[in-house]
């Protein structure tokens, strides 16, 4: 059994919307079986089914990735920190890290900041963290071990904030990992985000 054809292929097929509400449903609607289909194969290719999750949580748990000059600049690695307090997740900002991110996030495009500010930075940076881990497929990925854990359905599922955490961490990571991989000039956009998904899932 192709693992990729049978886990993720859902989300290749061609699909003509006809409106952006159109594409909206058709990728919830993909979501939902992508997830219903992972139930499936836990049983039938469990090495792949772990092979994926292993993945996922690479990103969640890793530490921050950094090039070999930030390296000297910032000897000491972090990591991605979030916590729930009073109901609501709460981020540890890293002036270094939140600068990567504000600076190519084609979501905060129209937005002003003050690089000198760093209660500022950390602040867009978790907006934009919390943009991309919106997207669906994203969310998706970064859930494969909460739903496999629960056998919760995602889509219509209420996730508790301590999950979001988790998704949370493992976004931050891969928007790092796509800003070293950015050209020069380049930036972060929803589709950029959906294709490194999909790179990440046919390299399992």
């Amino acid at each position: 059994m192709n693992f990729l054809r049978n886990l993720f292929g859902k989300k290749q097929s061609a699909v003509e919307p006809s409106s952006e509400h159109t594409q909206s449903s058709s990728r919830e609607a993909q979501d939902k079986a992508f997830v219903l289909d992972t139930f499936k194969l836990e049983s039938t290719t469990p090495e792949k089914t772990q092979k994926a999750i292993k993945l996922v949580e690479k990103y969640i748990n890793g530490e921050h990735p950094m090039d070999a000059m930030m390296q000297m600049l910032v000897p000491n690695r972090t990591k991605p920190t979030y916590k729930v307090v009073s109901n609501n997740i709460a981020r540890q900002g890293y002036a270094h890290i939140d600068m990567k991110i504000v600076s190519v996030a084609s979501c905060l495009r129209n937005r002003t900041v003050n690089l000198k500010d760093t209660h500022e930075l950390a602040k867009m940076a978790l907006e934009a963290i919390q943009h991309y881990a919106s997207i669906s497929i994203v969310q998706t990925f970064f859930l494969v071990p909460y739903h496999l854990r629960t056998k919760m359905v995602i889509a219509g599922s209420v996730i508790p904030p301590e999950e979001q955490c988790r998704v949370y961490s493992g976004v931050e990571n891969l928007l790092l990992e796509i800003y070293e991989e950015l050209p020069q000039g380049g930036t972060i956009t929803d589709k950029i985000v959906e294709q490194k998904i999909d790179r990440l899932i046919k390299s399992l």
